[in-house]
């Protein structure tokens, strides 16, 4: 069980539940202070996060 967490400063971090203290697996910066115009998405494995008139790709396979 993984959660991902999207910040309005731009950080994307992906943390393991399956304890009772969160486990940090990944994270990236996409830039400070994001407008987000849209909700992340994720499809076969990848995330696509769309921040003004850019869209970003993570794959999410690459995360163990």
């Amino acid at each position: 069980d993984k959660l991902l967490v999207l910040t309005q400063s731009g950080s994307l971090t992906l943390l393991d539940i399956t304890q009772p203290v969160p486990k940090e697996l990944g994270s990236v910066s996409l830039g400070a202070d994001i407008d987000f115009q849209s909700h992340p998405a994720v499809c076969d494995g990848k995330l696509f996060v769309r921040v003004g008139k850019s869209l970003s790709c993570f794959d999410l396979h690459q995360v163990n």
